[in-house]
């Protein structure tokens, strides 16, 4: 990013802010730069790299490479019984050969199969892409994964945007001081810090003896499994042993490494492409930066025809396909299978002039970019400025004419992407696996954490190069709209003109071929096509209504608290809030209505109790300026509809509900959280939005009528989602003593404590400061007791 672009980012900030340009910049451009105060805190010294001066389309996109060592391509493995990864640091050839003035490879951390890191001088340590391994799983077999934390502490890594950007104010994992360090109780209070004091300095500057190791937690998005295993914000250990309250292991029959666990993942939803990413709570953005995120993909041999033409991983592996071919269950027999799927990992970053990933905390050159003095290495929205593809910047991929299969996934932080390659696209999966039929459509909007599987058909194009291109604007929708010539690009597809004709057998979405036949169809909550429910109202056992709110700071002169320069702040966004509740719960509210729930030596105060097996509506409204990406934990949802709102007169409403008649910051919602009459009988405790709709409904986008974990949440609208705590594959014609899954979903309970799951804004600046709240599902009374289902804890996770 070049100056220009850290102004044009600023601008976005602005426009976002409602305030002046001029108040972004710092007193002194140049001498901020230049001049250190004697108590100021490190400051990167990193230079950014002007991103239009990197090669475009100059190296090759990494593909799948089954049983490789990461040094070609990215390794995958199947995900069968024991499965060992360790999180390592190492270098990944990320920049393309040619980029000025860059020699070095960059330095990143990620997942490595097997049973140590490699040393610097093995030849694996140079990675070709520090996203893998991708691991394959069969349905109905469990996985036992153990995951080694092998990270070197902040003050010794190579990853320099990790090193110099670590905010102390948020609330985050905070290692050293039992996770409640005084740093973010003072933020809370308004405080900023005193330069030189330790809250003004990062993780790294921490003083010996005491040892900056790094927390890192993995959660596998998408899965639905026990919530000991679920990997959430507090289930964190570090490289020396130091452990978050929410850390859990499954039994194993092996030693538990001090810096590592188990988790037994149980694999028993239906077929689908989920991912595993780092979740640590406060510093997500960071350690996903590095690189710590891969795919998990699950399949059923069970729907896998005996004579299917397509290259499955768990037919590689043994026979296991099972469908016979009269069966009226399976895929089509020629649908490309796990092992021909080409991931399409889209990210973006920022680079240094040394090649090395760069983080825009505090200020750069005399632009100031955390808008706020209470958290100096925090920005609400990171937006880069060079498009990464499966850890390469600006790939290209050689391909044939004919057709292929992809899996798409926006892994970017705050980033929303709309996607168009000048030739249909054809929808066949969401987060929660196939839909009935592909859908077409010729553009893809698609946030952080979701993914989509594709078939595109480049038959007809021999001899042509198509540009995967990029229309959003950023925030979305109504942020800067991307630069062609960079952002406005993804990747580059080159077809090949073969010598002789291209014979494609492979399934073909166009011929109307079911990929769900009649006794595998999708199981229906929501009418996609109407925007209304599938099944009787009487079923939905509780509607929620929650509000997306900021709390934002002044535009002020204060000191910077890293430099010790009087600066000039932007202010806007402190903190991002779901139900206008931070993540403890914590509140002065009298209501009587959150409930403290203790876990490893730390109580959370939680307001949302699902139902085992119960179908519920949940409706975001989103009264911020951006859009968000909600993810719900540990269950499943279907789009229902969208729906314009009168924001101005419901935020009047909204705020005027609050005890005295004004908006009271991180108070929680105005009202009672359960349901009353203000609140139209919704639980939620916020005034009904129903007197301030807009418009008739808007239908989910074809694309979207699957089974979703991660939905878009646009500004100004309520977004509905009808979700159900039950496998997906269950009738809802199901009697109630049936709607279980298969292990205690409840978190157990000895001595009150409960382990849980969370929902979350999946843009990381926005879930590491406080837009995440923990949820726990309360059992099916119906239901098997958990020590009478199929699997147990303490047993079999």
């Amino acid at each position: 990013m070049n100056e220009m672009n850290v102004k044009d980012q600023m601008l976005g900030q602005g426009k976002r802010m409602g305030l002046a340009l001029v108040t972004a910049l710092a007193v002194a451009v140049a001498v901020a730069v230049a001049v250190v105060s004697p108590v100021s805190a490190a400051k990167s010294p990193q230079i950014p790299l002007d991103a239009e001066t990197i090669p475009q389309f100059a190296h090759p996109l990494p593909l799948l490479n089954i049983g490789g060592d990461g040094t070609s391509g990215i390794a995958t493995f199947g995900g069968i019984g024991p499965t060992e990864i360790h999180i390592c640091e190492f270098d990944a050839k990320v920049l393309p050969p040619g980029t000025p003035g860059v020699t070095a490879n960059t330095r990143s951390w990620g997942y490595v199969y097997g049973t140590t890191c490699p040393a610097s001088a093995d030849p694996t340590y140079t990675r070709d892409s520090f996203i893998g391994p991708v691991l394959v799983a069969i349905r109905n077999m469990g996985t036992q994964l153990k995951v080694v934390n092998d990270l070197p502490n902040a003050r010794d890594t190579g990853v320099l945007a990790y090193k110099y950007s670590v905010d102390q104010t948020v609330h985050w994992a905070d290692p050293l001081n039992d996770e409640v360090g005084d740093c973010h109780h003072a933020a809370q209070m308004g405080e900023i810090p005193s330069p030189g004091s330790d809250c003004s300095k990062n993780y790294a500057e921490v003083p010996p003896p005491a040892n900056p190791t790094v927390p890192a937690a993995v959660h596998l998005h998408g899965a639905l499994l026990p919530p000991e295993l679920d990997g959430g914000p507090d289930a964190w250990v570090t490289s020396d042993g130091i452990k978050g309250h929410g850390y859990y292991t499954s039994p194993s029959p092996d030693p538990i490494p001090n810096n590592g666990f188990v988790y037994n993942y149980p694999n028993r939803q239906e077929a689908s492409a989920l991912i595993y990413h780092d979740h640590i709570l406060g510093g997500l953005r960071l350690n996903l930066y590095a690189g710590i995120a891969s795919a998990y993909v699950l399949e059923d041999p069970a729907i896998i025809r005996k004579d299917a033409t397509g290259v499955w991983v768990s037919t590689a592996i043994a026979p296991l396909a099972s469908c016979e071919s009269d069966s009226k269950k399976c895929l089509p027999v020629n649908l490309p299978g796990s092992a021909e799927i080409i991931p399409i990992v889209i990210q973006d970053r920022i680079f240094d002039t040394n090649g090395q990933l760069f983080w825009p905390a505090d200020s750069i050159r005399g632009v100031q970019l955390s808008p706020n003095p209470e958290h100096p290495y925090w920005v609400p929205d990171f937006f880069g400025d060079t498009i990464v593809v499966n850890g390469k910047a600006w790939p290209y991929l050689d391909i044939q004419p004919k057709r292929y299969r992809f899996l798409f996934i926006n892994a970017s932080h705050s980033r929303i992407y709309d996607l168009s390659l000048g030739v249909p696209m054809w929808i066949i999966a969401t987060d929660g696996g196939y839909l009935d039929k592909p859908v077409k459509i010729d553009h893809l909007p698609i946030t952080s954490g979701e993914r989509y599987e594709v078939i595109i058909d480049f038959a007809g194009k021999a001899g042509k190069n198509l540009v995967l291109a990029n229309s959003a604007a950023a925030p979305y929708p109504d942020g800067v709209s991307p630069n062609p010539a960079t952002l406005g690009r993804v990747m580059q597809f080159r077809v090949q003109t073969p010598g002789t004709p291209v014979v494609d057998a492979s399934y073909d979405p166009v011929s109307d071929t079911p990929l769900r036949p009649e006794e595998n169809k999708l199981v229906r909550l929501v009418k996609p096509k109407k925007g209304k429910l599938a099944v009787k109202k009487k079923k939905v056992a509780a509607t929620r209504q929650l509000v997306f709110n900021d709390v934002n700071g002044p535009a002020q002169d204060a000191i910077n608290p890293v430099t010790g320069l009087l600066t000039s702040y932007l202010g806007g966004r402190l903190e991002i809030l779901s139900n206008n509740t931070k993540w403890s719960g914590e509140s002065t509210r009298t209501y009587g209505d959150f409930t403290p729930v203790p876990l490893g030596g730390v109580t959370n105060h939680y307001s949302e109790f699902n139902g085992e097996g119960n179908i519920e509506v949940v409706e975001f409204v989103n009264l911020t300026e951006v859009s968000h990406a909600q993810h719900l934990h540990g269950t499943t949802f279907q789009v229902l509809n969208r729906q314009n709102i009168n924001k101005g007169a419901y935020m009047a409403a909204y705020n005027t509900a609050f005890p005295g008649g004004s908006f009271i910051a991180g108070f929680g919602p105005p009202l009672n959280y359960n349901p009353s009459n203000a609140s139209g009988k919704k639980y939620g405790g916020n005034p009904d939005v129903k007197p301030f709709l807009q418009g008739s409904v808007i239908p989910p986008r074809p694309e979207e009528a699957g089974w979703k974990d991660t939905v878009i949440v646009l500004p100004d609208q309520v977004t509905r989602v009808a979700v159900r705590y039950a496998p997906t594959d269950l009738s809802t014609k199901a009697k109630a003593e049936e709607l279980y899954f298969p292990f205690d979903p409840s978190g157990g309970s000895i001595g009150g404590e409960r382990y849980g799951f969370v929902d979350h804004c999946h843009m990381t600046e926005h879930e590491d400061n406080e837009m995440m709240r923990p949820s726990l599902i309360n059992l099916n009374p119906s239901a098997p007791a958990p020590g009478d289902r199929l699997l147990k804890k303490g047993i079999d996770y």
